[in-house]
């Protein structure tokens, strides 16, 4: 049967006595004639049993008189079987009706009921207090009910019984109350049925039971409960006679039946259990649940309450008074390393050990905080640290434990039985795992004085230098200096040669080295490896430089030492015979390296190249002589045939090629007189590239050698705007020079667009006029093709372009646009879009089309067709927004994400790229500024595809390179106010420059733009963009120059370097090869070959350029565009990862 629900065995005995007085139910006054219907039937309490009697008055007036029978045999001392003779047949009908909780609004539990089933059976009772159970055909009659409903039932009895009563009995549990009525009047005729009807009344349960019990659910022994409670057992909405439900809390395990009553409370009354739908809620001291102090104790109060199985009181001992009870808990040091974590369970113990199981696993349990004021106690320094703990358990409760100690010590201690200073380390403060340190004297010691001490060490830590003994007696002939292995000092406990786990020792062992010469220093970290040298035929021998460290004493930890005693040793020849330069060639041999100490090192296989003046070039795993330079020979190919292949030569300095190294030179049909760029006689000063070509039999035309220039301008609606003459510059002259012209014909010019009114060519001198209309849109460009005739008529044409700009003044702040975003474009595009400002005008210039434009939509976003796009093209886009001036120019690389800045070949010149710009935002690519970069390129070649190394730059040249790398303001491009300098491609960069005192005209008011700069004056116009450094440079020939402080400063930063003479020549003109050098320098410009090897195959080429020109990475680099990273962050080396083309 279910444990909630409550079997109900009700049994009907039926007994017939012939007693003259009935029993009724207490409160009944029933008649003493007859029996009413409606009349409840009487009933005792008899243990768990309920008996209904049905006296013989009420069996009489059904059956009507009956002859009384001789008394049984059976004697009254017993119930006993009375003889049976003839039966008669009885009848009774009994009907039973349910009420549910609620007061009959829940259907009625008949799950309580065994097999949920109904059953009586039927005794009936003789005048002499028989027994008699009543059968039919030979088996007990039973009543069984599994609904409400009625039923009759007929048994036989002997004839001759003599019924005193019928008693039915009923088992009753309290979770139901059973009643019993006479369901009609019992004076019907004779042989009428006896009726009756039971209701059977389900209730709550009528429980409350209080249980004491410990944290492992046990029942508290007598001498655990408390003493004493003063609290109430309370339930809100049940009375007891009346009054609100309030019980004294026992002091022990108890069972209440509040429907049986309470003593001196009363009881709940049937109908108000069965009035309930909802389990009784109980509640102690006003609570359901938490802590409950019971006299000197605290209890966990937990309630579980039931409609149907009743009400369950538990208190539970507080486990921290069941640790109390178990003892208690004394404080317990605590020994930690600095910096460890602290296990504060560890600082309690048991105080009687009898019970330490237990309180061990009540300490499990808890949760131990340290609760020391004002200050909590960690580990963070090494100390004794009284305070108190705080043990928290689940239940709630607490236990507090004071004067518990914590000591933290260091990693390493050191124990000195000698201090008498009570707070100094003692071995027994120190925690279990420590490990006594042992020192121990080895090579070149004689004795390790510890003066008592004792070292111990947290496993695994590491000793400072000042952990280890300084009081060491060293050997003769020993430095006194110790080593002590292990050489990381860490007491590594897997480190099996020095630690011993049985006897928890790790030692530390000590040496000393011997007293070394400089030989035997060098020697012991890897030795000296040759190095080869070189010189020319009858060169006086110089052995400096042809013995070196090893790689492997180059890594050691004294290599700096090391070197410095290599350097102020000398190296003479060694071999036998000895070496000499009398005749070129390859000879290995010994030399000695003899130090200042007079120890010495002979180092083998040293290699002597010995070349002649003018010799081929060799390889770069050769060296060549200090003295040499590089002699490139290179031809014009239009002019001069082909010779095959000519190497450079290397050429003593200070002398000229001997004449028979020079290639055969010979011109190609058509051209005579051969002759060599510079001539053959120059002496060599520094690497040089001689350029063969010849003079043409037949003129060039004027179109061949000239180019022609204009700068473009702009302006607004309805001004008129002028454009300069434009400048010439001439194939193999530097500089501008004057337009072509004969004793009776000049360079005319004209427009080539006689449909445009508004647009004015001066013939004569190609000065320009455009009117722009006062209709023309903002943004648009007006373009002009000038025809450049020559006096041999043949002809230029040259384009030049105006801007419309806005004819507002906007407010300055809000000036210039902003620079456009411009999605990538790849090969074969047809369209081209990005993002700008909503309502902005585009302008997209594609190379060799018109000007596109287009507008920026609201959602920020433009759009624009362009013919295919061709792999390589640079787009310019640029964007005006309403009243504003066109903004920086974006640039995309068609097939790639580069930004970049143009620059071109003016015509014999070489060019930089330059202005600002803004990278071209994609989504793909956000480029750390920190670590990548692109360089644009800042110098080009000629068109005959050399660089000119030595070549000069003159002062406007210089003026253009500094302002750009300077990122210098670049906006005025009006004429630079000097006599001697007319309008030209570098007003921008010489008014920047001059703005800044960087440059300045000389005495006589001339700049000079087209004269070489010299080395001096580039000095100077770097030295207030550059560092401020007041160190002075060791050249002899600056001492009063006029530049000697910019010198100084350039010099000091790293930027220039002076001649093997000790000069620095600052009067004589700057090479090209030089400038690149000092600007890359500035600018964090720096390459070598491993930094190129990805792109090495599309480098520019220059026909006079080797890899072996002592400036030919930094020619690269500035002549490259190229995408980098740095190959390391505290280096200023790149890799590059692309060029930009």
């Amino acid at each position: 049967m279910n444990k909630r629900a409550i079997s109900l065995l009700l049994a009907i005995v039926m007994l017939l006595s012939t007693i003259t007085s009935p029993i009724y139910a207490v409160g009944q006054n029933l008649p003493k004639d007859k029996v009413e219907a409606g009349n409840e039937v009487p009933y005792t309490n008899e243990g768990n049993k309920k008996i209904f009697k049905i006296d013989k008055r009420a069996i009489k007036e059904v059956k009507g008189p009956q002859r009384i029978a001789t008394r049984s045999t059976v004697q009254s001392n017993g119930p006993k079987p009375a003889p049976v003779q003839a039966t008669r047949t009885e009848k009774m009908t009994v009907k039973l009706t349910t009420k549910g909780l609620g007061n009959g609004a829940q259907n009625f539990d008949w799950s309580l009921f065994n097999n949920s089933k109904f059953t009586a059976e039927l005794v009936i009772y003789d005048v002499d207090n028989n027994e008699y159970y009543p059968q039919k055909n030979g088996r007990p009659v039973t009543i069984d009910f599994t609904k409400d409903g009625e039923q009759t039932i007929d048994f036989d009895v002997p004839v001759t019984l003599d019924v005193d009563s019928y008693n039915i009995v009923v088992k009753t549990m309290d979770n139901f109350e059973v009643r019993a009525w006479y369901e009609e009047a019992t004076t019907s005729p004779s042989g009428a049925e006896l009726k009756l009807e039971f209701t059977v009344i389900e209730l709550a349960s009528p429980f409350v039971e209080v249980i004491y019990q410990d944290s492992q659910g046990q029942n508290l022994a007598a001498d655990k409960l408390p003493t004493t409670t003063g609290v109430n057992i309370t339930a809100e909405g049940v009375k007891l006679a009346r009054a609100d439900l309030s019980i004294p809390l026992p002091t022990q395990n108890t069972k209440y039946n509040i429907a049986q009553g309470i003593p001196g409370k009363g009881r709940a009354t049937t109908q108000a259990l069965n009035n309930l739908t909802d389990a009784i809620k109980y509640k102690v001291d006003g609570k359901d649940s938490g802590l409950i102090t019971l006299g000197n104790k605290e209890f966990k109060l937990s309630i579980t309450n039931s409609l149907k199985d009743g009400s369950q009181i538990v208190l539970t001992l507080s486990k921290a008074d069941q640790l109390k009870e178990l003892g208690g808990l004394n404080p317990k040091t605590i020994k930690v390393w600095k910096a460890d974590t602290i296990d504060w369970k560890k600082g309690v113990e048991p105080v009687d050990d009898n019970n330490s199981a237990a309180v061990w696993d009540l300490i499990e349990e808890a949760t131990v905080t340290d609760i020391t004021t004002p200050n909590k106690r960690d580990s963070s320094k090494a100390g004794k640290f009284p305070g108190k703990l705080k043990l928290t358990f689940d239940d709630g409760s607490s236990l507090e434990v004071d004067k518990q100690m914590l000591i933290v010590s260091e990693h390493v201690v050191v124990v000195d039985p000698n201090n008498t200073d009570p707070d100094a380390p003692q071995n027994e403060d120190l925690p279990r795992d420590k490990i006594t340190v042992i020192f121990k004297a080895g090579e070149g010691i004689v004795n390790i004085n510890t003066n008592g001490k004792t070292t111990y060490a947290k496993p695994n830590a590491t000793l400072a230098d000042t952990d280890f003994p300084t009081n060491i007696t060293y050997k003769d002939g020993y430095k006194n200096e110790v080593t002590w292995e292990p050489t990381d000092h860490k007491v590594d406990t897997n480190n099996r040669k020095y630690y011993n786990g049985k006897r928890n020792t790790f030692t530390f062992n000590a040496s000393a080295t011997k007293n070394d010469t400089s030989a035997d220093k060098i020697t012991k970290a890897g030795g000296l490896a040759p190095k080869a040298t070189a010189a020319f035929v009858g060169d006086t021998l110089n052995w400096a430089g042809s013995a070196v460290l090893s790689d492997t004493a180059k890594q050691a930890a004294n290599a700096t030492e090391l070197q410095g005693l290599l350097d102020k040793a000398t190296i003479t020849d060694a071999t036998d015979p000895a070496r000499t330069s009398a005749a070129a060639g390859e000879f290995t041999g010994k030399v000695k390296v003899t130090f200042e100490d007079k120890s010495f090192i002979e180092v083998d296989k040293q290699i002597l190249y010995v070349y002649e003046n003018g010799a081929k070039k060799p390889g770069s795993d050769k060296p060549v002589p200090t003295d040499a330079a590089t002699v490139t020979f290179t031809k014009d190919d239009k002019s001069i045939k082909d010779w095959g292949t000519v190497e450079p030569i290397i050429v003593k300095k200070n002398k000229a090629v001997p004449s028979d190294k020079f290639p055969n030179a010979q011109a190609k049909d058509g051209y005579n007189t051969v002759a060599w760029s510079p001539a053959q006689n120059t002496v060599i000063t520094g690497d040089q590239t001689f350029n063969a070509s010849a003079t043409s039999n037949t003129p060039t035309k004027n179109s061949e050698d000239y180019d022609p220039h204009y700068t473009g301008k702009s302006g607004k609606p309805g001004e008129t705007v002028r454009i300069d003459a434009p400048t010439f510059t001439k194939k193999g002259v530097n500089g501008n020079v004057p337009a072509p012209t004969t004793p009776t014909k000049g360079t005319t010019f004209a427009n080539n667009d006689p449909t445009q009114n508004n647009v004015t060519v001066d013939p004569n001198t190609g000065a320009i006029t455009v009117a722009i209309p006062q209709d023309a849109p903002v943004g648009s460009i007006i373009t002009i093709e000038v025809k450049v005739t020559y006096p041999d008529t043949s002809y230029d044409t040259v384009k030049v372009s105006v801007t419309v700009t806005d004819n507002t003044q906007p407010k300055p702040e809000d000036d210039k646009s902003k620079t456009p975003i411009v999605d990538p474009v790849n090969d074969g595009d047809t369209s081209i879009s990005g993002k700008g400002e909503p309502g902005s005008d585009i302008i997209i210039n594609v190379p060799g089309k018109d000007p596109i434009k287009t507008t920026v939509d609201d959602g920020g976003k433009w759009i624009a067709p362009i013919d295919p796009a061709h792999e390589g093209d640079v787009i310019e886009v640029i964007q005006i927004e309403v009243g504003k001036k066109p903004s920086d120019p974006a640039y995309v690389t068609v097939g790639g994400r580069s930004i970049i800045v143009p620059g071109h070949d003016d015509g014999g010149h070489w060019w930089f790229g330059g202005g600002s710009f803004k990278p071209v935002e994609t989504e793909e690519q956000v480029i750390d500024k920190t670590e990548h970069g692109i360089h644009i390129a800042y110098i080009f070649g000629y068109k005959d595809h050399t660089f000119r190394c030595e070549g000069k730059i003159t002062r406007a040249e210089a003026a253009s390179m500094i302002a750009h790398i300077a990122k210098l303001d670049l906006s005025d491009n009006s004429k630079p106010d000097f006599k001697d300098t007319p309008s030209s491609w570098y007003n921008a960069a010489i008014n920047a420059m001059v703005k800044k005192n960087l440059m300045f005209a000389d005495k006589n008011g001339n700049f000079r733009p087209n004269e070489p700069i010299t080395r001096g004056e580039f000095a100077r116009a770097i030295q207030f963009i550059d560092k401020e450094n007041k160190k002075e440079a060791p050249f002899m020939d600056i001492k009063g120059h006029e530049f000697e402080e910019a010198i100084n400063q350039a010099y000091s930063n790293g930027r220039i370097a002076g001649y093997p003479d000790g000069t620095f020549k600052p009067d004589e003109s700057i090479t090209r090869a030089e400038a690149v050098t000092i600007l890359n320098n500035f600018d964090g410009r720096m390459v070598r070959e491993r930094g190129i090897e990805d792109v090495k195959k599309d480098l520019i080429k220059f026909t006079d350029l080797i890899p072996s020109h002592w400036a030919y990475y930094e020619i690269i680099e500035a002549s490259n565009s190229h995408a980098y990273s740095r190959i390391s962050n505290d280096s200023k080396e790149e890799k590059w990862s692309n060029l930009i083309k």
